[in-house]
């Protein structure tokens, strides 16, 4: 987003929010996009974990940043997220904590614990 500036460790942090009716919605840094096709979600994450540097990504969806969940709709079942740290995360490390998530059973869930384990030898 042009016009706003990050910290670094704002740059190095992002998320994963996976919606009952199959979307991804990844917000990585100040870029955020929704996908339906799980393999292109996994593709960016895969590319954010090597650069945090969004700055010049196309696509960036405004509607995509400003979705939050807020606890009851995670509960309710609505949304299933995922932390991301660029630090500390890799693909394999993603893939595992979201095939080990209790609702795991969500297809966009399976799609993208497979898309992220080809991506991890990106």
């Amino acid at each position: 987003m042009e016009g706003t500036k990050m910290t670094d460790a704002a740059k190095d942090r992002g998320m994963i929010i996976l919606d009952s009716s199959g979307g991804v919605t990844i917000q990585l840094g100040a870029w955020a996009h929704r996908y339906d096709d799980a393999t292109q979600a996994a593709e960016e994450i895969g590319w954010w974990l090597l650069d945090s540097d969004t700055s010049d990504w196309d696509g960036h969806e405004p509607e995509a940043a400003s979705l939050s969940p807020t606890l009851d709709q995670i509960t309710n079942g609505q949304y299933i997220t995922f932390m991301l740290d660029r630090e500390n995360d890799t693909c394999l490390s993603l893939a595992e904590e979201i095939e080990k998530s209790q609702r795991n059973q969500w297809y966009n869930a399976h799609e993208l614990c497979r898309a992220l384990l080809s991506e991890e030898g990106f």
